[in-house]
C-alpha cells in the first residue's frame, strides 16, 4: 500500500479528473482522511487530504475519517464506484446509493440546461491586446462612448438584480471577450458566478438588455443568437427546443432541489467557507424539468410555478427599492412563503417521495 498527501483541490477540481478516474479505476483506494479547515503542516497554507491506495487492488467500501485538531470526529465508509457518476469523477464524500437514486430519478425527467441555453461568462472587459488597458478603461460611472448599462457579479442575486450605476463603454474590437450584442440584449437568465453560502445557485431574470460583467454567467435560448459569430456547438449538449419558459427554468435553479444536485454532483466547493466558483460547463450540465403539458394536472402545477416565480421577482424589486424597515420585513416574509411553495411544487412535479424530499432538505440544510 502506498499513501499520498495531497491538497483537498485533487478531489473535486478539473485538473484532477483523470487522476481520480485512474485512482478508481487503477486502484484500491483503502482509506481517506480528510482534514477540513485545518492547516496541517504549519507553512503550508493549502487544505490537504491523505489517500491509502493499494495498486490493482478491488473495490469495495472504503474508510473516510474527519479529522479536526488532530483528533478523527467522524468516520464513515463510501463506495468510490460511486464517484464515476459525478460530474468530472469528483470524490464527493457525502456521495450515497441514495442520493445516485436520486440524482438519476431527477436526470430521467430532464434535459440540461445547455441544451437549451447557450450558456457564457459576461463580457470580458479586459484588453484582446496584453497590456494595453484594463477594465477599468472601459467600465465605470460614467456613460462615455458606447454606453451600456452593465451589471457585475455582486449586483446578481436570487430572484434580484441591482443595477449600482455601473456602464460599459461596449468596444467589441478591442476587448478579449466581447460576445455578441444579441448575448446581452436578448432575454436572460443570469447567474452569479460565486455561489450563496450552502453552495446554491444565484440566479435572476433579465430582460432589460443589460450587459454583464466576466462575474456572471448568462443563459441565452440558442435562437435569439442565430447569425452570431459565437460558437454554439458544444459535445454532448444536442439542442433541444423546449417549450417551458426562462421564468419556469429560472425556479428551478433556484430551487433546493437543483441546491441539492449542484452541491452534491457538480459544485467544486474550491471557496473559502461553504461557497464554490461557478463555471459555464458546470450550469450546462444541470437538470431543467421537461413539462408533459398533455397532462392538465402538470400542467396546472406548471403554471402556477411559473407565477410564483414571476411574483419572486417583483417582490425583490419591491424590496430593493423600499426604504421603510417594517415594509421590508413584510416583503421578507411573503418572499419566504413564496419560496417554500416554489419548492413544493419542484418536489411534486418530479415525484420525489417524502423521503427522498427529506434527504434534499437535510442536505441543503448543513
Amino acid at each position: 500500500m502506498n499513501a499520498f498527501v495531497y491538497p483537498t483541490s485533487i478531489l473535486t477540481e478539473l485538473y484532477a479528473k483523470e487522476i481520480r478516474k485512474d485512482i478508481v479505476h487503477k486502484n484500491k483506494l483503502v482509506q481517506l482522511a480528510v482534514f477540513g479547515q485545518e492547516r496541517v503542516f504549519s507553512n503550508v497554507s493549502r487544505k490537504i487530504c491523505i489517500l491509502i491506495l493499494e495498486p490493482k487492488g478491488k473495490h469495495t467500501e472504503s474508510q473516510v475519517d474527519y479529522f479536526e485538531e488532530g483528533i478523527i470526529i467522524k468516520e464513515t465508509r463510501i463506495r468510490p464506484l460511486l464517484w464515476l457518476h459525478n460530474h468530472n469523477y469528483m470524490f464527493d464524500i457525502n456521495t450515497s446509493n441514495i442520493s445516485i437514486a436520486l440524482k438519476n430519478k431527477v436526470t430521467k425527467q430532464s434535459i440540461k440546461v445547455g441544451n437549451v441555453y447557450y450558456v457564457n461568462y459576461g463580457a470580458q472587459i479586459c484588453s484582446k491586446e496584453k497590456g494595453a488597458f484594463s477594465q477599468e478603461a472601459l467600465l465605470g460611472n460614467k456613460a462615455i462612448g458606447n454606453a451600456k448599462k452593465c451589471l457585475r457579479g455582486t449586483d446578481i442575486k436570487r430572484y434580484a438584480l441591482k443595477w449600482n450605476n455601473y456602464y460599459l463603454n461596449y468596444q467589441p474590437k478591442i476587448m478579449y471577450g466581447p460576445r455578441h450584442p444579441y448575448f446581452f440584449e436578448s432575454p436572460k437568465i443570469i447567474i452569479n458566478k460565486t455561489s450563496s453560502k450552502g453552495f446554491g445557485l444565484m440566479a435572476t431574470y433579465d430582460i432589460n438588455k443589460f450587459y454583464s460583467d466576466q462575474r456572471s454567467i448568462c443563459l441565452v435560448r440558442y435562437h435569439f443568437l442565430e447569425g452570431t459569430n459565437l460558437k454554439m456547438d458544444f459535445p454532448g449538449y444536442e439542442k433541444s427546443k423546449c417549450t417551458e419558459s426562462e421564468v419556469f427554468h429560472l425556479a428551478l435553479l433556484n430551487s433546493k432541489l437543483i441546491k441539492f444536485y449542484f452541491a452534491n454532483f457538480i459544485a467544486t466547493k474550491n471557496l473559502q467557507g461553504d461557497y464554490t466558483d461557478v463555471l459555464p460547463k458546470m450550469v450546462r450540465d444541470l437538470p431543467l424539468l421537461l413539462i408533459d403539458f398533455s397532462s392538465q394536472l402538470e400542467n396546472s402545477k406548471y403554471i402556477r410555478l411559473t407565477l410564483l416565480a414571476n411574483s419572486m421577482l417583483e417582490m425583490h424589486v419591491q424590496y430593493i427599492s423600499s426604504n421603510s424597515e417594517m415594509q421590508k420585513n413584510t416583503i421578507s416574509k411573503q418572499i419566504e412563503a413564496i419560496d417554500k411553495e416554489i419548492d413544493g411544487l419542484v418536489f411534486e412535479l418530479y415525484g420525489l417521495t417524502d423521503e427522498e424530499i427529506k434527504i434534499i432538505e437535510d442536505g441543503v440544510a448543513k
